[in-house]
């Protein structure tokens, strides 16, 4: 199925689904050439079904609406842990981790099937970590009540004095995807620290890929505990979870979240994306 877009010499195709909840796409920018495999998956998606239907739209100020900027900006859950600079509950030192309960895991190395009260009266937590970051960009579940919205906006900053709603967010992510794809330029927004990583640029580039590209999104899950360790295998299970948690809380802030990565480790918290035509029709503002 080849997909049309806004832009000229900008060539899109949909080439196949792995799931109902990921589709790749073929993105091609015609003039220079690199071809870029766009993965797009949803998440959380359980997490929607338990909510009033509510408009998904980004506070910000009026000038850094994404309807009226030239840029958009997303930055590294690096940059949300350890930015002093951000203000109140936007940083937070729980960004890309998960704690596990961590008794059963414990229990058995140290005791084996033996010492039953001993095991009783044992806590213990494991935390892991997303590894490489994504980029990400924020946005929200919009309360119903227009008073209630832009209370929510100056909670989380209080110079947000807009709000841009997302249209569709099936379109926005492709479009904003696209628009990342495009961008990004391995050498000087990635780095390969690890020999898999190298690796991964190899398989990439004998697919005829430039570039391979994710871009998750969905609701943030609340909770402080997020499952339990049992066999040290279950972070592999949670992998798609590290972006998309957050303490309780937060709660209040009803997030919303697209993430995105590409082979290697991000070398710079905040990239800014250029919006295309395409990506600004997703989108209005109030």
């Amino acid at each position: 199925m080849r997909r049309c877009t806004m832009r000229e010499g900008i060539s899109v195709q949909e080439v196949g689904a792995l799931d109902s909840d990921e589709k790749l796409f073929a993105v091609l920018d015609i003039e220079r050439k690199p071809r870029v495999c766009l993965r797009i998956r949803r998440v959380n998606d359980s997490l929607l079904h338990r909510r009033v239907a509510r408009q998904i739209v980004r506070f910000s100020k009026r000038e850094h609406s994404p309807r009226l900027s030239d840029e958009i900006w997303v930055s590294t859950l690096e940059r949300y842990r350890e930015d002093k600079n951000l203000e109140g509950d936007r940083r937070d030192p729980m960004e890309g981790r998960l704690n596990l309960d961590a008794k059963p895991f414990l229990a058995r190395r140290l005791f084996g099937g033996g010492f039953r009260g001993a095991v009783r009266t044992l806590s213990a937590r494991a935390t892991f970590a997303a590894s490489p970051d994504p980029w990400v960009f924020c946005t929200a579940f919009c309360p119903v009540r227009e008073r209630e919205a832009y209370k929510l906006a100056r909670r989380l900053s209080s110079d947000y004095d807009s709000i841009t709603d997302i249209l569709d967010v099936n379109m926005f992510a492709l479009e904003l995807g696209i628009d990342f794809s495009i961008m990004l330029d391995a050498a000087i927004h990635t780095m390969a620290d690890s020999g898999m990583h190298v690796i991964q640029r190899e398989l990439a580039a004998n697919s005829g890929f430039d570039k391979v590209v994710h871009m998750v999104h969905g609701p943030v899950a609340y909770e402080d505990t997020s499952g339990t360790l049992n066999t040290s295998l279950e972070p592999s299970d949670l992998r798609q979870r590290f972006c998309f948690t957050k303490p309780k809380v937060l709660s209040y802030q009803s997030e919303y979240r697209f993430a995105l990565w590409s082979i290697g480790k991000p070398s710079t918290r905040t990239l800014r994306i250029p919006v295309s035509d395409a990506l600004r029709e997703c989108m209005s503002i109030r």
